[in-house]
């Protein structure tokens, strides 16, 4: 509750930075989700996936920049401009200046291949398991029938445990690996995946980040089904209109249709900025990090 309760404030508290840090990512978000609407891939969750590849992008540079401002107090692009200025005057060594500037750039181009991969990663399962749970359909639409008893007499003992046994393997293996998704963050300031692996092993570790994830990303996500629902309640129902035999969306429901890709977008970023700074906390503890950094909120936790 401390990492989701920082993740919450801290958000609030660099809102006009973060503001500025998340412009281009939003309209890059944007326009990819209009284009996946636009090109009806909303069930297509491959090509999904690689139109919404440069969002992941803008993505993953803009949660690279929030990490490294979390952990190292860097503020883009604060920090580069004043160390090209020392350079210039030359009150700084170029060589370390650049060994610095390279360090910063390698945490970022790494945060963000990571977070890339394990985006496109998302799609892939998400389209497997659509693949997996797809009903078949006979001439007038209904669900075809499938008896189960013809299913069962079908599969031999042996093939039904190795299909409990791969089960259960996959959701053991999804549980411990969901630990890995937040390896943007370390990677951000290059500290070493053994010694993350190691600094995180155990199953609680994944308890405790699925809680956390869930924290900090429920009250975004309430609020914006509230709002959603709010709007279409402004704007009027109905889902077609019909003239001249065609059928046609309403002005006020493509209005708000647009408004809720808008909303999703920025409802989206809110909730990444939120648990990034939430799972930056959470691994405070071995993070290299600056000084006086996180002291700035109060812990939550009641003290015995």
């Amino acid at each position: 509750m401390d990492a989701a309760g920082y993740g919450h404030f801290r958000v609030w508290k660099d809102r006009a930075y973060l503001m500025k840090l998340a412009l281009v990512p939003f309209l890059i978000k944007l326009a990819s989700i209009v284009a996946v609407m636009a090109m009806e891939y909303q069930e297509d969750y491959l090509k999904q996936g690689l139109v919404m590849l440069p969002s992941l992008c803008a993505m993953g540079w803009m949660l690279a920049q929030y990490t490294r401002t979390l952990l190292l107090n860097e503020r883009w692009p604060t920090t580069m401009t004043h160390m090209t200025f020392m350079m210039r005057q030359g009150s700084i060594d170029k060589k370390k200046a650049m060994g610095f500037i390279m360090w910063r750039a390698r945490g970022i181009l790494a945060s963000i291949l990571v977070y890339v991969f394990f985006g496109l990663v998302s799609s892939v399962l998400v389209y497997l398991m659509s693949t997996m749970l797809v009903v078949p359909v006979v001439g007038d639409g209904q669900q075809a029938e499938i008896s189960q008893a013809a299913a069962d007499a079908s599969l031999s003992p042996l093939l039904s445990l190795l299909t409990l046994v791969a089960g259960v393997g996959l959701m053991i293996g999804a549980f411990w690996s969901f630990r890995l998704v937040w390896l943007y963050i370390p990677f951000a300031v290059l500290y070493p995946l053994r010694d993350y692996l190691y600094q995180v092993r155990g199953f609680m570790s994944s308890l405790r980040y699925i809680v956390l994830f869930f924290c900090c990303m429920a009250p975004a996500s309430f609020v914006m089904m509230m709002v959603v629902r709010l709007i279409f309640t402004i704007l009027g129902g109905g889902d077609t209109a019909t003239i001249d035999g065609n059928d046609v969306t309403p002005m006020n429901i493509q209005i708000a249709r647009f408004l809720t890709i808008g909303l999703q977008s920025f409802t989206e970023i809110l909730i990444a900025l939120i648990w990034t700074a939430g799972f930056a906390w959470a691994m405070r503890g071995f993070l290299p990090r600056a000084k006086d950094t996180f002291n700035d909120f109060p812990s939550m936790s009641i003290k015995k």
